[in-house]
């Protein structure tokens, strides 16, 4: 089965990643897509506990504390993000090389 893993983020107003239209900061939505995952079925506690070890990593990426970022559901990233100004894509394949 090939399908394509989504994590979902919620960056924290302390993290100083964005600003609301009065110049103050506010929490940030994030979706990382892990495309083209190759495996015999799904396991949605492993996918869960993935989101939740990747946090450290994603820190580092972004130069920010763990502490300020919450891994949330697909239904809260899709009523919080809003698809506008600043929004970015970055995929990547499970196996690639």
């Amino acid at each position: 089965m090939i399908y394509d893993l989504l994590f979902h983020y919620r960056i924290e107003k302390e993290a100083e990643f964005g600003a609301d239209k009065n110049g103050n900061p506010c929490e940030v939505y994030l979706q990382i897509k892990l495309g083209k995952c190759n495996t015999e079925t799904r396991d949605a506690d492993m996918e869960k506990q993935a989101q939740i070890d990747g946090i450290p990593e994603l820190a580092d990426m972004l130069g920010t504390k763990p502490e300020y970022i919450t891994p949330i559901t697909p239904e809260e990233y899709a009523e919080n993000a809003d698809g506008g100004e600043g929004e970015w894509e970055w995929e990547e394949d499970c196996c690639a090389d």
